[in-house]
């Protein structure tokens, strides 16, 4: 082997190997990502559960207030 082509041999490695390791990086910054995304990402389930619980705050907070201006008015 002649200087040059060790030279483009050992180039050759040093590149591939930057390259596998930049591709590591990446994989693993997109792994990270997924599992965020996931985290955040809610069920169809999960929204309904969310809404029964919502329509049962508003029932209640409008039960509530007339019953704050019920007693309002018997102590005035």
């Amino acid at each position: 082997m002649t200087a040059t082509e060790k030279e483009t041999h050992e180039l050759k490695i040093l590149m591939e190997n930057e390259t596998n390791r930049a591709v590591g990086l990446v994989l693993d910054g997109h792994e990270s990502l997924r599992q965020m995304i996931e985290g955040r990402l809610v069920t169809k389930d999960e929204r309904e559960q969310d809404r029964i619980r919502i329509c049962t705050l508003e029932g209640v907070t409008k039960l509530h207030t007339t019953q704050i201006a019920e007693l309002k008015k018997k102590i005035v």
